[in-house]
């Protein structure tokens, strides 16, 4: 991974697989030491890291797949409303699942420092340090947080590296979800043709 804002602080090497990352190397000059001290800690291939990220993705992908096969392939359609009544939570699960790899949510320092997340890095990491990994984009980042003396704040330092297979995954939602929006306005200027027909005067 290549430093992001660490400089020569931070360097890892990470294997990722599927949606875990199953190995990591990292090596960290722990900042405010004088002589500066190295630590260095990995991930264990018997305790992967799971990028939930990529499982909240696939959820909502699945449900948007869920919804498109509702009526069965052979089912068809008799009115604009329909489509439309379909293609909503179509849409709405696309692009929650789009979100859902664009926008990490963020968490807490004490969440972050959790026994259960923790339990990821060996040798333990000291009380001063966490550490995560996450999906931004085309992109995952390993950020390594470290708190700063006397104060309610931290220093954050970062890797990244581009995953190409990401940026392919992005781009087939975004032309999903134009391809809907695309659908879906055409069925609404049709029901509003419907709505403005000429009616007979009596």
């Amino acid at each position: 991974m290549n430093p992001a804002n660490g400089g020569d602080f931070l360097k890892s090497m990470v294997t990722l697989c599927g949606t875990c990352v199953i190995a990591a190397d990292v090596t960290f000059k722990i900042s405010g030491k004088n002589p500066a001290q190295m630590l260095r800690f990995g991930i264990p291939p018997d305790a992967p890291y799971h990028l939930q990220q990529f499982q909240d993705a696939h959820n909502s992908l699945a449900e948007a797949r869920t919804h498109l096969l509702a009526h069965g392939l052979d089912y068809e359609f008799q009115t604009a409303e329909e489509v439309i009544k379909l293609l909503q939570p179509v849409m709405a699960h696309l692009a929650r699942a789009r979100t859902t790899l664009i926008v990490p949510k963020k968490r807490s320092f004490e969440e972050l420092k959790s026994a259960a997340h923790r339990r990821h890095f060996v040798p333990p990491l000291p009380a001063d340090l966490s550490a995560s990994f996450y999906i931004q984009a085309h992109k995952m980042i390993f950020a390594l947080y470290q708190v700063l003396p006397g104060a309610q704040k931290f220093d954050c330092f970062q890797a990244e590296v581009s995953i190409p297979w990401l940026t392919e995954t992005l781009v087939l939602m975004t032309v999903a979800l134009q391809t809907c929006q695309q659908l879906l306005d055409k069925m609404s200027i049709f029901t509003q043709n419907l709505d403005l027909s000429p009616k007979p005067f009596d």
